[in-house]
């Protein structure tokens, strides 16, 4: 409890004893007085009631008014504190637009540096996680391809949001600073995505791909722009070769599928205005035993479609990973057309 609390607190408790204390002092002397002196009173109060009643009125409700004025301001912050503290997420906006350029107003938290703004307006959207530094807080979170990357820590206004709470984190290829837009109150406005998605008719496969390709994979498709240019957005390769299909993303460990034995394709969609969508693909392989043969994990990537290309009944969901150009990817998705056993796959999205 701060000091101004305990100053009001105070304040209350003086006023509270003091008001008491009169009306304790009127009920003695009210009590002490013989029948003659109420007989009395009384007469008086029925002559001069247009005095007497609002006299009575005022020694009532004056203390209830002055105590409830002087702790209005200290209630409403108590108020406020209990709800934030009941629903945290009431006064957080964890979604920020996933398309390029952005539109923002910044509602009065930190201020932004001239970097910041440019990361705010073109940056690439993870999902990272709350953490505390004694007063300050920032969001950090590690990327598919094992990039680290933190906010700046900042002083934040009103409740703090709890350690490990997930929150948006916006960012460029290869930089290991970005901005929480949460903790900076910055709303976002702009075109709304419009749901566009046709129900789509299944179509024959196209022949079988032979040979190999070697694809670029991108931290994002719209990079931040210096002024000496943009900055190299390519962080691994998604390289197919027979019937082997590998993602090496940085460092990290590469995932491989083999598109001779069966295996499964999960996609989702996160709708973009203007007709668009980025669809997300996570190709993995098939088991029926207990314990599962080859990588651990799926081959995971996402591009930027047509929405028409995408049927309406893929679920909608936020994925972080990797970019393939949309023309990489419609050399890759025939392939995967052609050697998958999931006959509606070829009605989920088209091919060109």
């Amino acid at each position: 409890m701060g000091a101004s609390d305990r100053t009001l607190r105070g304040s209350w408790k003086l006023t509270f004893i003091a008001w008491s204390g009169l009306l304790l002092i009127w009920s003695i002397v009210t009590v002490a007085l013989d029948e003659d002196s109420l007989r009395l009173l009384r007469r008086l109060g029925v002559e001069r009631s247009d005095v007497a009643v609002p006299i009575i009125a005022l020694v009532i409700g004056l203390p209830l008014a002055v105590d409830m004025t002087r702790n209005l301001q200290r209630t409403y912050r108590i108020w406020k504190r209990r709800a934030a503290t009941q629903t945290p997420e009431a006064d957080w906006k964890p979604l920020v637009p996933a398309y390029v350029p952005r539109r923002f107003k910044h509602e009065g938290g930190p201020e932004l540096t001239r970097r910041e703004r440019t990361i705010v307006e073109q940056g690439q959207l993870i999902f990272g996680a709350i953490e505390h530094h004694g007063e300050l807080t920032s969001v950090g979170a590690t990327t598919p391809w094992g990039q680290t990357i933190a906010s700046r820590p900042v002083v934040i206004a009103g409740a703090r949001p709890r350690e490990g709470e997930r929150a948006p984190l916006l960012f460029e290829a290869g930089a290991r600073v970005g901005v929480a837009p949460t903790l900076h109150e910055l709303n976002y406005f702009g075109a709304e995505a419009e749901d566009r998605r046709p129900p789509l008719l299944p179509l024959a496969p196209p022949a079988t791909p032979t040979g190999s390709m070697s694809l670029s994979v991108h931290a994002t498709l719209h990079p931040v722009h210096r002024v000496s240019g943009a900055r190299d957005t390519e962080v691994g390769e998604l390289v197919f070769d027979g019937d082997k299909l590998t993602l090496q993303l940085g460092d990290a460990e590469p995932s491989t599928l083999r598109l001779s034995q069966p295996f499964r394709v999960e996609l989702s969609t996160h709708l973009l205005p203007d007709g668009r969508a980025e669809l997300n693909v996570a190709l993995e392989q098939r088991t029926h035993g207990a314990y599962r043969a080859g990588d651990p994990h799926p081959v995971t990537f996402k591009t930027e479609l047509d929405q028409n290309r995408v049927d309406r009944d893929v679920p909608t969901q936020w994925c972080d990973a990797g970019y393939l150009q949309s023309e990489d990817f419609d050399r890759l998705w025939p392939l995967v057309l052609a050697q998958t056993d999931d006959a509606g796959l070829t009605a989920k999205v088209a091919f060109v």
